[in-house]
């Protein structure tokens, strides 16, 4: 047989991650105890369901009802990152236009 490629990988993990996703929605609606567990410790619950996470990813379960959030992630910057380098990208990111929409709506930032 021949070996998957990695787009067919990537659509597998894919069809996995929504078959465990739809697992636990499931099981949040039949069992209010377990969707009480869920919302407060999601990362050991989806752990303990099969999500392999990263120990750096934090998640957060957002239930009916609550508004669209909107995560920024903000990196640390990085220590040998000097001002005329900070500044040069600065300047780019200045000069850059942004039209995006997502969940939250439309954003447009321009400079």
């Amino acid at each position: 047989m021949a070996e998957q490629s990695s787009y067919g990988e990537d659509n597998r993990e894919r069809e996995l991650a929504g078959a465990l996703y739809a697992r636990i929605v499931a099981k949040a609606w039949a069992d209010d105890a377990f969707r009480q567990q869920l919302l407060a410790h999601p990362n050991k619950v989806l752990s303990e369901h099969g999500f392999e996470l990263a120990d750096y990813v934090e998640v957060k379960v957002v239930s009916e009802g609550s508004a669209p959030v909107l995560e920024f992630p903000l990196p640390p910057r990085p220590a040998n990152l000097d001002a005329h380098t900070v500044n040069s990208i600065l300047e780019l990111a200045e000069r850059t236009s942004v039209k995006t929409k997502g969940p939250w709506g439309r954003t447009k930032i321009r400079h």
